[in-house]
């Protein structure tokens, strides 16, 4: 967020900024003057990491002997018109009104007080229009006490905080890389990797065939608000003795009760009748819309982000549920010709934005009251885009995401290698 602030009021705008610097948290604000341009590639980081920016406009007195009065306007704009045209509007401007005729009258004994005058003046002049451009504005009295004016912009600048989360993105890309690392190489990870949805597979069949996929799409929308590994145990239990329950055919023809009492009932589902509903609705879908094989949901288009789509026109199928089917169907190749994963959303939860502002990638003003479930989604883009960023399989970051916070080993493999 850019806010500037404008004026000939210097002794002010300085003031307030001196104040800013001192009681402001750096993590969220930092300060530029006029100088700032497209190529400073910390403003632009700054930019993107959502830090509130303080722009103080200045003009450049020294230039006004150079020039005549008719020329002020012209170096005026030319000393904005760069930083302006690169950046962008501010979001914001704060105007300190002052009409300089008191730093007028002080050049009087100089031998360029003309100059001065007619500078100052055209320069108020300038700023004024230039603030009424630049909505929303806020014009600041030079008649209140400092630490009035203080309060007039803190509070302004407060409704800005709130809400405002700021994203930390190289240690976001030393994050992904760091787990993609230790995923690929500790042996911690390969014995825990069972534990993943798409190492779910029940003993009578084969790790990604037609039957893999069937189980997997029927009884992955039950994967939330319950201990998955109790669940999976269950479910690839009831598969063992009635593999036609994950049969769209079979399941088609049969009533919500029915799954209900031999499905829900025997694998512990949060909400059974609304599970039950959704099973068998979802079969008929298939049936109707896909031969009756979950498969062939794989196999209809080779784009990730189409998949994902449909996938979610399935009753009981949200963002995450969703996503986690599109990374299984991907990671066991149910369709070996799919691609543009990177266009897919990483399907995150609560604890994967717990794990980004605990490893201080993610940052707001009242760090003490994180309502972490609000920032779901900026953890789920965050993530996504650092792993496009390092070009990175965003499949492998998530499942050792997943792993981390589902074993309780942040601390090992973050928290001890991530120091905030």
């Amino acid at each position: 967020m850019l806010i500037a602030f404008t004026g000939t009021n210097n002794a002010i705008k300085t003031t307030m900024i001196n104040a800013l610097k001192e009681k402001k948290d750096p993590k969220i604000y930092s300060f530029y003057e006029n100088s700032i341009s497209a190529s400073d590639a910390t403003l632009s980081q700054e930019l993107s990491s959502n830090k509130i920016i303080i722009w103080n406009q200045n003009i450049d007195e020294l230039h006004i002997n150079t020039r005549a009065k008719n020329d002020f306007t012209l170096l005026i704009n030319s000393y904005f018109k760069e930083a302006i045209r690169n950046i962008g509007k501010p979001n914001l401007t704060f105007f300190f009104e002052n009409y300089p005729q008191d730093d007028a009258a002080k050049t009087r004994n100089s031998t360029n007080s003309d100059l001065k005058k007619a500078f100052l003046k055209v320069s108020h002049n300038f700023y004024k229009n230039k603030a009424k451009l630049d909505k929303p504005i806020l014009v600041v009295a030079d008649s209140l006490s400092s630490d009035d004016l203080y309060n007039q912009v803190d509070s302004t600048l407060k409704k800005y905080e709130k809400g405002l989360v700021i994203i930390d993105h190289k240690r976001a890309n030393t994050l992904v890389s760091l787990v993609r690392d230790e995923f690929l190489n500790d042996p911690f990870f390969i014995q825990v990797q069972k534990n993943l949805i798409e190492n779910q597979v029940p003993k009578s069949i084969v790790r990604g065939s037609l039957e893999h996929a069937r189980f997997l799409f029927f009884i992955a929308s039950n994967d939330h608000g319950l201990k998955s590994k109790s669940m999976y145990d269950k479910a690839k239990t009831l598969y063992q003795a009635h593999p036609e329950y994950f049969d769209a055919n079979y399941m088609s023809k049969q009533s919500t009760s029915f799954a209900k009492e031999h499905i829900a009932d025997k694998i512990s589902t949060r909400y059974p009748n609304v599970f039950s509903k959704n099973w068998i609705e979802n079969a008929r879908k298939i049936v109707r819309e896909f031969d009756g094989e979950p498969l062939n949901i794989f196999k209809s288009t080779t784009n990730a982000l189409e998949l994902l789509q449909i996938v979610k026109s399935f009753s009981g199928y949200g963002p995450k549920i969703g996503g986690m089917i599109v990374r299984a169907a991907y990671s066991l190749k149910f369709n070996d010709k799919l691609k543009d994963m990177k266009s897919v959303p990483v399907p995150v939860d609560v604890h994967d934005s717990q794990i980004l502002f605990q490893s201080g990638i993610l940052y707001t003003a009242n760090p003490k009251n994180i309502q972490h479930p609000k920032y779901i989604e900026t953890a789920q883009q965050e993530i996504l885009d650092a792993c496009n960023r390092q070009h990175l399989d965003w499949t492998i970051v998530d499942k050792a995401l997943w792993l981390i916070r589902s074993t309780g080993t942040y601390s090992k493999f973050i928290g001890s290698k991530l120091s905030v």
